[in-house]
C-alpha cells in the first residue's frame, strides 16, 4: 500500500499488530524512529518492508516466518 503513517498505523492495530520488525529498501526512513511512531498495542507481530514503487513510498506487511 501507498505508505502512510496514519493509514498504516489504523491497518496494523485493525490486525491487533503490537510488535513490527521493519525492512527498508530504498527507503529514507528510519526503522527504529518509525516503530515509535506507529504506538503499536496489540498481540500480533508483523515484518513492514518500507520500499519504493514508480518513485513513490510503499508499504509492505508480511507476516514472520515460522
Amino acid at each position: 500500500m501507498p505508505f502512510q503513517l496514519k493509514r498504516l498505523r489504523e491497518r496494523l492495530r485493525s490486525l491487533g499488530v503490537g510488535r513490527v520488525a521493519v525492512k527498508k529498501r530504498g527507503s529514507p526512513l528510519e526503522p527504529a524512529a518509525l516503530v515509535r511512531q506507529l504506538r503499536l498495542s496489540g498481540a500480533e507481530s508483523r515484518v513492514l518492508f518500507l520500499t519504493r514503487v514508480a518513485d513513490r513510498p510503499y508499504v509492505l506487511i508480511g507476516q514472520p516466518a515460522g
